[in-house]
């Protein structure tokens, strides 16, 4: 439980970081914010699961490519909902639909073949306390950027007045 808040701490003084200078930085200081976040992710997965580095990082090069193609098949799929709804009428809505269909079924497999990687060098428990790591790891992440931002906001509102 002491991790878990230890997490969150650095996690907050991070994100103060990052987001007080958020209007004059660039996409280096995103990179570097992320890298540090990714950094502090691995850690922890180690951790919390005793696992070496090089495992650790097989473990998040596995994930990263997963991400990047479901990312993608997110894109196109958020394209052809765009073309739907502008075209309901169109002559090639079936196909549109099929379409969509199609990269539904390519994330599916994306994260098959990722567990399958996996598989390879971990346990299927091992595997599953990771699943549960990254969720509540970016569960939590996000509860606390949602926290922070209706903090900035609360501020801004007081220095108003």
């Amino acid at each position: 439980m002491r991790h878990l808040i230890l997490i969150f701490a650095v996690m907050a003084v991070l994100l103060s970081t990052a987001t007080s200078h958020s209007q004059t930085r660039d996409t280096l200081d995103r990179k570097n914010f992320r890298e540090k976040l990714f950094t502090l992710k691995k850690e922890k997965l180690m951790e919390k699961m005793n696992l070496d580095e090089v495992t650790a990082d097989k473990v998040f090069g596995i994930v990263k490519e997963t991400m990047e193609q479901v990312g993608e098949y997110n894109k196109q799929k958020r394209l052809t909902y765009q073309y739907i709804e502008q075209n309901p009428d169109a002559s090639d809505i079936d196909a549109k639909i099929n379409e969509l269909l199609d990269l539904d079924v390519k994330i599916a497999n994306a994260k098959k073949e990722q567990y399958d990687k996996l598989k390879e060098f971990l346990t299927p428990s091992q595997i599953a306390k990771a699943y549960l790591f990254n969720r509540n790891f970016d569960k939590e992440l996000k509860k606390k950027l949602k926290d922070f931002k209706k903090e900035g906001k609360r501020d801004k509102k007081e220095r108003k007045k």
